[in-house]
């Protein structure tokens, strides 16, 4: 393997190699799949949808097909704190004030009771966040 020597502004250096590389990756994934998620219209509730409540902003809506809580709360207007998408790092960390949610991807650490990962979960009936 032979690598090229960067050229002025760095265009074609190892570092944006690697970087054009990291989209492939699994824990690249969720985010391209939120992104895809966020910029679909949001689709009229059904009847049975739960309701989430965010406790904190005041704010309450009928769940919709959002890929996460985190994408839920953010076509609310809200802006959770996150940083990987997938339940790595725990910076989505919420209080879950009453209700069940379940993950459709697993945390690498599973957060202490009353708290959630906002970005890999899903309510199972209706919910209250603290945010």
């Amino acid at each position: 393997m032979s690598l090229s020597r960067p050229t002025a502004g760095g265009a074609n250096n190892p570092a944006t190699v690697l970087e054009a590389d990291r989209g492939a990756e699994t824990v690249g994934a969720p985010a391209t799949a939120a992104l895809a998620a966020a910029s679909k219209p949001i689709p009229a509730a059904s009847a049975q949808s739960p309701t989430v409540e965010f406790r904190k902003s005041g704010r309450s809506a009928a769940w919709d097909d959002s890929l996460s809580l985190l994408d839920f709360a953010e076509r609310q207007g809200l802006t959770p704190d996150f940083s990987c998408r997938a339940g790595i790092c725990g910076s989505c960390r919420t209080a879950l004030i009453e209700g069940e949610v379940t993950y459709f991807q697993e945390p690498l650490d599973v957060p202490e009771d009353g708290s959630v990962l906002i970005c890999s979960c899903q309510p199972k009936g209706p919910i209250v966040l603290d945010l």
